[in-house]
């Protein structure tokens, strides 16, 4: 049972470490553009950030789980769901988030 108990918590610990190590790409800031408005997002490690567009800037939290990305933006109290479930890449300086069939590029900053 001891031995069960052990294996169970070193694979916990690793999917967790898996986990973890998928977001670490994306910590950062990066800037890109959708339709024609600039727009960055700045994705800090402990699950928060922000999101600024036009002089305007809100909070933002987000999570990345089984691979894909969740954000939530906050503006003068009231959140809203930015994306669930977006696919994510980032290939060296660029980060392509697709959620609901549109992508959109930033280059980090």
């Amino acid at each position: 049972m001891k031995k069960a108990l052990a294996l169970l918590l070193v694979f916990a610990s690793l999917a967790m470490v898996l986990v973890s190590c998928g977001g670490d790409d994306i910590i950062g800031t990066w800037e890109g553009k959708q339709d024609g408005t600039t727009m960055t997002l700045t994705f800090e490690e402990d699950g928060k950030g922000k999101i600024s567009s036009e002089g305007i800037s809100m909070d933002m939290t987000w999570e990345i789980k089984d691979g894909k990305l969740t954000a939530s933006m906050s503006f003068m109290g009231q959140t809203e769901e930015m994306f669930k479930g977006a696919d994510f890449k980032v290939d060296g300086d660029k980060l392509t988030i697709t959620a609901d069939g549109e992508s959109v590029t930033f280059n980090k900053k």
